[in-house]
C-alpha cells in the first residue's frame, strides 16, 4: 500500500508516532490555509495533528509497541473504509 510507504518516512517498515503526527500536523496546517478556516482559540494544526495521531495509535497499534506495522495499519485502515466521515479523510490524498 503506497499510503503506508508514504507515512513511513524513515523506511523502517513501521509508522512511528512522530511520523504520523508530523503528517497530520502538515495536513491540518495545509487544510486550514487552503480553506482559510479559522480555528477555535487555543487550537492549532499542531494540537489537532497531535491529538489525531494519539487517536490513530490508540486504535491501530494493537500490541502497544509505539509503532504501526503494515498489518496493523492495513487492518485499521480497512475497518475505517466502510464508515463514511471517519478519520480516513486525512489519508485519502496522501
Amino acid at each position: 500500500m503506497q499510503l503506508f510507504k508514504g507515512l513511513d518516512e524513515d523506511g523502517d517498515g513501521f509508522i512511528n508516532f512522530y511520523e504520523m503526527e508530523e503528517y497530520l500536523q502538515l495536513f491540518f496546517k495545509t487544510a486550514f490555509m487552503l480553506t482559510q478556516s479559522s480555528l477555535k482559540e487555543g487550537l492549532s494544526p499542531f494540537v489537532l495533528g497531535h491529538e489525531t495521531a494519539i487517536a490513530c495509535f490508540m486504535e491501530a497499534d494493537k500490541n502497544r509497541d509505539g509503532k504501526m506495522s503494515f498489518q496493523e495499519f492495513r487492518t485499521w485502515y480497512k475497518s475505517k473504509q466502510s464508515k463514511p466521515g471517519t478519520i480516513l479523510l486525512f489519508f485519502e490524498h496522501a
